[in-house]
């Protein structure tokens, strides 16, 4: 199964980049793993709504703290699930700051909203 982290902006920091490239480099080892920096749209919800389109088909889970909050061993449990059924890639999307609030009601079964504690 392969990886695709989807993160809002693309770093300004050559040092955060590096840490992406080193940790990719680690993590290749075991899993396939990709970056994805999304751009700012002129208006909100045309990135995630395009990544939805994109990725049709895929699992999706969309970091937000108002999202559905699993324990390691639970969140663990249920890629093993993915794994087992087949899921060619599993689509992580971070951001925005303001959350996927306003997506409520429009994100279709293979997107879930997840709540990540750091």
């Amino acid at each position: 199964m392969k990886i695709i982290v989807c993160l809002h902006g693309k770093p300004k920091d050559k040092r955060i980049l590096e840490l992406l490239e080193e940790y990719k480099t680690k993590i290749s080892r075991y899993q396939k793993i990709d970056f994805e920096f999304l751009t700012p749209p002129a208006r909100q919800g045309e990135i995630i709504t395009g990544l939805l389109e994109k990725y049709k088909g895929k699992k999706i889970y969309l970091l937000d703290e108002d999202g559905k909050e699993y324990t390691s061993m639970k969140f663990a449990e249920n890629y093993e699930k993915d794994l087992n059924n087949g899921e060619k890639e599993v689509v992580f999307v971070i951001g925005p700051a303001e959350g996927f609030a306003w997506l409520d009601g429009a994100i279709s079964g293979e997107a879930v909203k997840l709540k990540v504690n750091v």
